[in-house]
């Protein structure tokens, strides 16, 4: 590679790398209170824009992926012009009609998004990717690039959202790219199937649904009885041991079970042992998945609890259920999504390495229901659900207000702000933690609102609002605002605050800990408000636009303050903490140290909140409450922890250190230690330090 750097007119070069297909969860699924019309595109508020007779007509989209089977009804039934699916491009060697590909290398991907680049396409829209988290990444920059030439481009965010924050996928890391959350959808999509329930002699048809485990119960599966072999729901092991001599035989009917907890296959080889052909199962208290039975036959479905507990109050009563599968499954049905509206646990998080804020918003992308392979549907999970949804908004405004032919090639950049304003947060779903809402890490600005994209007349300019870290802290954030609507406008302003984490955790290893980052099951959530100076109230007329700024109160001075942890694998007498002027060397060390002599200048005053907190909140804590070193008769760590030493400037004597340039003795006596002689003290070895200001 620096060969090739070497080489005149070679501006960057970077290792071609592969990069794989986010992997999609496929089920299907179902419950028994009132179902409804399924959809994706009510929280969007996209169900709108469709009834208003909104659909994307006419925009090019390029998508970026393993194939598309465009045989499906849903996709148009063919290939070419005038159909939905009219162009396509094999960079691979594969058809494009095919199935998953184990992956591909970035040099191809790149070819890929430059070929719809001159193509003339009005967005590109990918949904594979792998582990980045730099902007500069080859495909990240090309795809920037070509944002910057006015094409919104879309990529989904990634799925490892399991190994928790700064996991994100490379391509969607590029600065004028969206990156792409997912979400829960609010709807649960179900297949289809009919019941007839006879209850006191009167019959009632009803709609049902079902998730199956492998295909569809066959059509001809039609007045079939569906029994209970116990009217216990809350039986656990119902089924996972073989039925005793005696109990009926299942032929001609099928027996709804409850799922409890041992295998689908045990659970399964004890009723075929009865002679059934199709079974259903009635789920725990949990969200729907497909069933775990890899086998064609017997044909397996799952229904939610509420329905199988319905089912079976029937038949307690000497009712009866029948069951019609003609009806057609691929007319979904749906019912409300306990976890409708969450993050999704396999959603990848941001930042980037370098605290860029990454995703940029999110959208429905959990349990959609979608056109499949063999022309079939599946329910689909992932991030790439999500990213197309996206992709599919950006249509919807393009066919309304026009794209870069119209808007120049500043338009994509304009258009993912107006998709990142649009945003609605939402809660925090990692833990069961109630009140808090969801990390921009996780989710960037939040749902995605299809309705505000397209309809609201007023524009945002600004830059994504990043930080950084202290040491490099960016504390004021321009926004432009403009009026582009017809009648006066009064805008004000305020702050919401997401949940914040330690994403950094430790690894115990043998001979002590590693420091790294968390998994997202050990992340909780922290109460971090924080206070900013906010705009003042103001009004636009038609036309008008005004600069305004945010200005966040995280300096230096507020917020860097030392830390110190340390892990004692033996009690001690003594821990100190001392100060003394520039330049001071253990050479130096008298014990005990007074003031004023040998450069001493104090003890420091730790803050006594540090063991117990994670963060200081100057509205909350008190940094007077201090404790002077040095701590004495102290115990060992335990389970290979850490203490905490924090210090804001105040001394011993009550006093606050002044500014300039000091150097630290932070130093544990050892077992049987003479204080006096230096050598006897483990001494933590710190770098003369800067003090830039004082807390009020």
């Amino acid at each position: 590679m620096d060969d090739l750097q070497s080489l005149p007119d070679v501006l960057h070069v970077w290792p071609n790398t592969m990069v794989y297909l986010n992997p999609e969860e496929a089920s299907v699924t179902d419950d028994f209170p009132t179902p409804q019309n399924y959809t994706s595109h009510n929280a969007t508020g996209v169900s709108k824009l469709h009834e208003s007779g909104i659909f994307g007509k006419g925009v090019k989209v390029g998508i970026v992926d393993t194939g598309t089977w465009y045989e499906h009804e849903a996709l148009g039934g063919g290939f070419g012009e005038g159909f939905k699916v009219a162009a396509g491009y094999d960079f691979v060697g594969d058809g494009p009609n095919k199935e998953y590909q184990a992956g591909t290398d970035s040099a191809t991907i790149i070819e890929a998004f430059l070929k719809a680049y001159e193509d003339g396409v009005d967005i590109i829209t990918s949904s594979i990717g792998g582990a980045g988290g730099w902007s500069d990444d080859a495909w990240a920059e090309v795809a920037s690039r070509i944002a910057e030439e006015g094409v919104i481009v879309t990529i989904a965010a990634g799925n490892d959202g399991a190994y928790g924050p700064a996991y994100h996928s490379n391509g969607a890391a590029g600065q004028s790219v969206l990156s792409i959350a997912s979400i829960e959808g609010d709807l649960f999509p179900a297949f289809s199937f009919g019941a007839n329930i006879t209850e006191n002699g009167v019959t009632n048809t009803t709609v049902l649904g079902y998730v199956p485990a492998n295909d569809y119960f066959p059509p001809s599966v039609v007045g079939w009885p569906i029994v209970a072999l116990s009217f216990n729901t809350s039986n656990d092991r119902e089924a996972c041991d073989p039925y005793p001599e005696g109990t009926r035989n299942l032929t001609g009917v099928i027996p709804l079970v409850r799922r409890g907890w041992c295998s689908y296959t045990i659970k399964v080889n004890n009723l075929e042992a009865l002679g059934a052909e199709y079974i259903l199962f009635y789920n725990n208290e949990d969200p729907l998945s497909a069933p775990g039975y890899p086998f064609a036959e017997p044909v397996v479905g799952l229904v939610t609890a509420e329905v199988g507990e319905a089912i079976i109050d029937v038949l307690k009563t000497n009712g009866s259920v029948t069951a019609d599968f003609s009806v057609d499954p691929e007319d979904p049905i749906s019912y409300k999504d306990s976890h409708g509206g969450e993050p999704n646990y396999f959603t990848s998080w941001g930042p980037l390495y370098d605290l860029t804020i990454k995703p940029d918003v999110a959208a429905p992308g959990g349990n959609i229901y979608s056109a499949w392979l063999d022309n079939s549907y599946a329910v689909l999970s992932g991030t790439s659900m999500a990213c197309p949804y996206v992709a599919g908004v950006a249509a919807l405004y393009i066919s309304v207000h026009g794209g870069r032919d119209v808007h120049g090639k500043g338009f994509a950049k304009s258009f993912n702000s107006r998709v990142v304003s649009s945003g609605m947060s939402l809660p925090w779903a990692v833990t069961d933690d109630e009140g808090f809402v969801a990390s921009v890490a996780q989710v960037g600005g939040g749902l995605v609102n299809g309705f505000k994209v397209v309809n609201y007349t007023t524009t945002i300019d600004f830059e994504k609002f990043s930080l950084n870290d202290t040491a490099h802290f960016s504390g004021s954030h321009d926004i432009a605002i403009t009026n582009s609507g017809s009648e006066e406008v009064s805008y004000d302003f305020a702050l919401e605050a997401a949940a914040g984490i330690e994403a950094v955790g430790w690894l115990q290893e043998e001979g002590g800990d590693t420091i790294r980052v968390k998994e997202l099951n050990e992340l909780t959530p922290v109460d971090l408000s924080i206070s900013a100076t906010l705009p003042e109230t103001f009004s636009l007329q038609p036309g008008q636009s005004k600069t305004v700024s945010y200005t966040f109160d995280l300096s230096l001075s507020v917020q860097d303050f030392p830390k110190i942890y340390v892990k004692t694998v033996w009690g001690s007498k003594q821990i100190r903490w001392d100060v003394y002027e520039a330049g001071w060397n253990e050479s130096m060390w008298s014990y005990p140290p007074v003031e004023g002599q040998n450069g001493y200048l104090g003890a420091v005053a730790g803050w006594a909140g540090a063991e117990s907190s994670a963060y200081f909140d100057p509205d909350q804590g008190n940094p007077n409450q201090t404790i002077t070193y040095p701590r004495t008769d102290t115990v060992r760590s335990k389970n290979g922890g850490y203490t905490s030493h924090w210090w804001f400037g105040k001394l011993g004597n009550g006093s606050q250190i002044e500014l300039g340039t000091y150097r630290w003795r932070f130093a544990t006596l050892k077992p049987f230690g003479d204080p006096v002689v230096s050598e006897d003290w483990e001494i933590y070895d710190t770098p003369e330090i800067q003090v830039l200001g004082k807390y009020e």
